[in-house]
């Protein structure tokens, strides 16, 4: 895309400082379709992460369930094996 370009002054120093200005206004429309497409496939990712990061979650969830099953009966064993002892 070409750089639009506009005088609004006669002095050497005003229009340059246009000049500039509007380049870098140009310039920054062209990226933003860039920036917005970057954002979405951070956005995309980030939301394949936090399902990730669910499902985990509730394996944890399960799997600690069952440990905390598994350690109630060995206490429980352990209970009755110090019965029988006595």
């Amino acid at each position: 895309m070409q750089p639009i370009v506009v005088v609004v002054c006669s002095s050497n120093s005003c229009s340059r400082l246009v000049v500039v200005v509007v380049v870098a206004v140009v310039m920054c429309s062209c990226c933003i379709q860039a920036k917005h497409d970057e954002i979405l496939r951070y956005n995309s990712l980030l939301a394949g992460l936090q399902s990730r990061l669910e499902v985990a979650q509730s394996a944890v969830l399960k799997y600690e369930s069952k440990l905390s099953r598994r350690q109630t009966e060995d206490v429980n064993r352990m209970l009755i094996l110090a019965r029988i002892t006595m």
